[in-house]
């Protein structure tokens, strides 16, 4: 995006001409034709130079398969990827790029504790008393984004779009994927993952159970809520793990320097992954062995560093 892109929308603005600007793109292949829309008001706050404008081969893909894609990137720019015989109804408002599912999922997010410092023992102690069954984990953070997002599909009726199917696996039937969202109209799965905003890979799922569910699919969506991470540092001598440990009856020290003593959801993306990409999102990640000595199921990795090239909605909280 040339300097004088910009230079111009501001002689636009100044002279206050009757004119409205937009940076399209126009990608085409074999007759197949999309359009671009970046959102110049996001562009323009920033520097542009001639790198600046970001799309991917996925984002190609969601305008040719919805008609009108909307998105927005790691650096907060909006982007609308429209195929071709839709152009004309997007400049004139009649596609938006809307999704139900988007929607159900900005409605989850208003309501979740976004920002906020969640401390261990009362966590668990509000799971426990709901009698969430997993309310013992000691992962905790992903267990409790799990426990919300479930309250969420009962308390406003998704089962139409959205079915949360988490349970235990003491309660799945013999066949049944280990998922915890079913899509029901649109007919795919999706898993939640909670993962510390610092690592660079979040944890995948068993891959032969991934590779036949997306095989049998088509598609398939990972979403993943980031947090900030306090750990019990051993000045404190550990007083937060030890209140935590006494509650459930372990050891004092148990797990001491890998609890999670406090976290803070800041971000949340939904990647979709189908047949032919998802081996470039996913890295694999070998478990090692079982008490008893046999190998355990290898499990695919979340390649974070990557995540942006298949994204399809992203919500960032506002400090």
């Amino acid at each position: 995006m040339p300097h004088w892109y910009k230079e111009f929308c501001k002689d636009i603005k100044k002279n206050k001409l009757p004119y409205d600007v937009r940076f399209i793109g126009v990608y085409h292949y074999k007759g197949v034709i999309v359009f671009v829309d970046f959102l110049k008001d996001t562009y323009l706050k920033k520097i542009v130079h001639n790198s600046s404008a970001h799309i991917y081969i996925n984002d190609l893909f969601q305008a040719l398969t919805n008609g009108v894609f909307h998105k927005e990137d790691m650096y907060g720019n909006h982007i609308y990827a429209i195929r071709g015989n839709k152009f004309a109804s997007y400049l004139c408002g009649k596609e938006i790029g809307q999704s139900i599912l988007f929607s159900l999922f900005e409605q989850f997010n208003q309501g979740f504790t976004f920002g906020q410092w969640l401390k261990v023992l009362p966590t668990i102690k509000e799971m426990e008393k709901a009698n969430w069954p997993e309310w013992r984990q000691t992962e905790w953070p992903g267990w409790y984004l799990e426990y919300k997002f479930n309250r969420f599909t009962i308390d406003n009726s998704t089962s139409p779009h959205i079915i949360y199917t988490g349970q235990s696996n003491k309660g799945k039937q013999a066949g049944a994927f280990d998922f915890d969202i079913w899509f029901k109209k649109a007919q795919f799965y999706g898993d939640l993952k909670a993962s510390d905003i610092t690592a660079t890979e979040a944890p995948g799922n068993d891959q032969t159970a991934f590779i036949e569910c997306i095989n049998m699919f088509g598609k398939f969506w990972y979403v993943i809520y980031e947090h900030e991470t306090k750990k019990d540092s051993e000045a404190t001598d550990y007083k937060e793990v030890r209140a935590y440990n006494r509650y459930m009856k372990k050891d004092e020290l148990s797990y001491a320097k890998r609890l999670k003593t406090g976290v803070k959801f800041m971000k949340m993306t939904i990647l979709e992954l189908n047949r032919i990409n998802f081996r470039e999102a996913l890295s694999e990640f070998n478990q090692g062995h079982q008490p008893d000595g046999s190998a355990r199921n290898p499990k695919f990795m979340i390649k974070k560093k990557d995540i942006d090239r298949f994204v399809v909605f992203r919500y960032n909280y506002q400090r």
